[in-house]
Formats: structure tokens, sequence, C-alpha cells
């Protein structure tokens, strides 16, 4: 399956205690005194979810994908209880390199921009790549 162009999908979420820097669930000392705020990392995360969940919803099957490259900022606070929405566009198509821009903004405006890069895979082929690497 070859992905659309132009293709745009858009998620939201409430930033919650378990999204911020301190409320991860890692034992890493220097996130505990961190401000409550969304984390850069549940944001990323956001984003590369926001693009997956677009792809599945496709007419004509799911394309399934990995990520391979992610160039966000994060220029603005988000505190918990407030909204946040990715819009993501697909803008490029290279054989299996799908390229996607991203922007992310709460209630204030925007947080994030950049771009994301997934490639399509066969599913059953990748986790046989990832049973040869296993230690």
């Amino acid at each position: 399956m070859t992905a659309p162009l132009p293709f745009q999908y858009q998620d939201s979420m409430t930033v919650e205690v378990r999204h911020t820097v301190s409320g991860l669930p890692f034992n890493w000392p220097g996130f505990t005194d961190m401000p409550p705020v969304l984390a850069t990392a549940v944001m990323i995360g956001f984003a590369e979810q926001t693009c997956i969940r677009g792809l599945r919803e496709l007419e004509g099957g799911p394309i399934e994908t990995v990520g391979t490259h992610i160039n966000l900022s994060h220029s603005r606070p988000t505190p918990v209880g407030d909204t946040v929405t990715a819009i993501v566009d697909l803008i490029e198509v290279d054989r299996k390199k799908l390229t996607f821009r991203i922007g992310i903004h709460d209630s204030h405006g925007q947080i994030s921009s950049g771009k994301h890069e997934r490639f399509m895979i066969d599913p059953m082929r990748f986790m046989e790549t990832v049973g040869r690497r296993t230690i």
C-alpha cells in the first residue's frame, strides 16, 4: 500500500500529571523536582502516535510504520489540565519513507513544530529482523 498525498490528521489530549516530567514513571533523580508541565518526551510520543493513528485510519487498510527520525521544537510550557492538539501533514513519500510536518498547540498557541520521518514496514519481516538482533 502507498500513502496518499495530501494527507492530514489531528488528535488532541489533555495533559495529566502522568504526562509531566516529574510524573513520569522513571526513577531518575533529575526529574523529581521539575515543574509540572508537559514533558518533551511525552509530546514527542504524542506526535508519533498522531502520525501512526492517521495512517491506520486510511481507506484501503492501515499502513504499518516505524519512526526513524524526529526533529521537533518544544518552545512553550503546557500546564496540567490544558489540551494539546497535534496536526500532522504527510508532505513527502519517497518509496517507503514518509515525511510529516508536525505542529502542536495548546490553548495559548503553538508549542512545537518540526518534521518526523517514518518507514513503511511489513510487520512479520520486521519482527524477524528484531529476532535476529536478540542477545
